[in-house]
């Protein structure tokens, strides 16, 4: 394993995607590539994050890597799961392989700007309880209240003039 030495902590969906994929990828090489090692690279700075994962075994076929494992099953959950893990973060998954070894190269985007805020309409027909659920709600980083609604049809024409990530209306709010 070959860590850069100042590599810090990534965004925890980044360490949870790249932590995937390296579990993933050594099942993998431990099911069917015949070696025993691997090895893995991990590199980045404040704007990318690199991952390699390589092994010397027989490889795969390209056919299989793009389509299906050529027998005419579809490709196993576990690389289209790095897919998707790639796609959900902006990342890029490379996988390279020869009858001398495979590697899977991830390279993932990090965010230099704040996410955008979770935006949050409270709806409750109780001021106190309202005012106790903003409190609650905006005490967490990256939400914020963005409206209140003491009934059903206030909130729904706030809902739809402000267009909130989530709706939170408690069970006793009349319409």
């Amino acid at each position: 394993m070959d860590i850069q030495a100042d590599f810090g902590r990534l965004p925890q969906e980044a360490e949870t995607a790249l932590f995937r994929i390296v579990q993933e990828s050594l099942a993998n090489i431990q099911r069917h590539s015949g070696t025993k090692t691997a090895k893995i690279h991990l590199r980045g700075d404040t704007t990318c994050v690199g991952l390699e994962v390589i092994d010397r075994g027989r490889g795969m076929d390209k056919k299989a890597i793009e389509r299906g494992n050529g027998s005419g099953t579809r490709l196993g959950v576990g690389i289209l799961g790095m897919r998707e893990r790639m796609t959900q973060l902006g990342g890029k998954l490379e996988i390279e392989s020869s009858s001398s070894g495979t590697t899977v190269r991830v390279s993932i985007p990090l965010r230099t700007e704040s996410p955008m805020p979770v935006r949050i309409l409270v709806a409750d027909d109780h001021q106190v309880v309202r005012t106790g659920l903003r409190a609650l709600l905006e005490s967490k980083t990256g939400w914020q209240v963005c409206a209140e609604a003491s009934n059903g049809r206030e909130a729904v024409e706030k809902a739809s003039q402000l267009k909130p990530t989530w709706p939170c209306l408690t069970s006793g709010c009349p319409c």
